[in-house]
């Protein structure tokens, strides 16, 4: 379970730190430290001069391993069972913990680019498991993609953007995960979004969603060149054809 927040953390750019990590799990801080203190000891993690935690090699590639099978199995979730898109991350939570190794190969061999969760973030590690097309080019560790933003930091004047993915501290809360998708807050959607501080204003295909920014900073996005050239997506529904975001069976 650490191993995963660490990664999440670094995956959202953000310092995998202690008090981050209790937050995010509901843990108190001596526990947080204690197994802190343990992963230390057991060569998976380190901490530098400033408390954060950084994987060893060893421990990179255990949270990989971890934060694979858990996507692996919310796109079969998604794909497979048609399970609601806000219990797909608590129901792999559980999954993951149980699945075999066999069982997680045969699953990964049936998924089909972009080879993302049904969250939008990238499936690590599927090399090990024989996809040779994998997102990860060279790298089966960490993918940070430098052209996302934080909802918070993209939005302005009123601009386009397209949402990209849904962190993971938001995945655990159904009740937020239910308004994003009535909302059509989903990845692959176009929005219109406007800073109104503490909030995010967002303007999708259906309506208006008003976010704090302690949330929507959790919401990764991509800016749009020319807004004018995807006018159009408001009027129109997301694109379920697209096997790397949520299908529309479960939307």
């Amino acid at each position: 379970m650490y191993l995963r927040i660490v990664y999440e953390c670094e995956e959202e750019g953000l310092a995998a730190l202690r008090a981050r990590i209790g937050e995010r799990l509901g843990h108190r801080p001596p526990t947080v430290s204690e197994t802190v203190a343990r992963m230390v000891r057991d060569g998976l993690i380190i901490l530098t001069d400033t408390r954060e935690l950084r994987f060893t090699e060893v421990g990179r590639g255990k949270a990989v391993s971890v934060m694979r099978k858990h996507r692996v199995v919310e796109r079969f979730l998604a794909d497979v069972i048609g399970l609601a898109w806000d219990q797909l991350h608590p129901e792999a939570s559980r999954w993951q913990h149980v699945i075999s190794d066999e069982v997680e190969r045969l699953i990964a061999g049936r998924l089909r680019p972009p080879f993302r969760c049904p969250h939008g973030a990238p499936i690590p590690g599927l090399e090990a498991l024989g996809v040779t097309e994998s997102i990860f080019a060279s790298d089966s560790g960490l993918l940070h993609e430098t052209t996302l933003l934080p909802l918070p930091t993209a939005a302005g004047t009123p601009s386009v953007v397209r949402i990209e993915r849904i962190g993971e501290a938001l995945q655990g809360e159904p009740c937020l995960m239910r308004m994003l998708e009535r909302a059509s807050v989903l990845p692959g959607a176009f929005v219109t979004i406007t800073s109104e501080a503490p909030e995010v204003v967002i303007l999708s295909a259906n309506g208006q969603l008003n976010l704090r920014d302690t949330s929507a900073r959790h919401i990764l996005v991509s800016r749009v060149p020319d807004s004018a050239t995807v006018a159009s997506h408001f009027t129109e529904d997301l694109d379920t054809t697209d096997p790397g975001y949520v299908m529309s069976s479960i939307r």
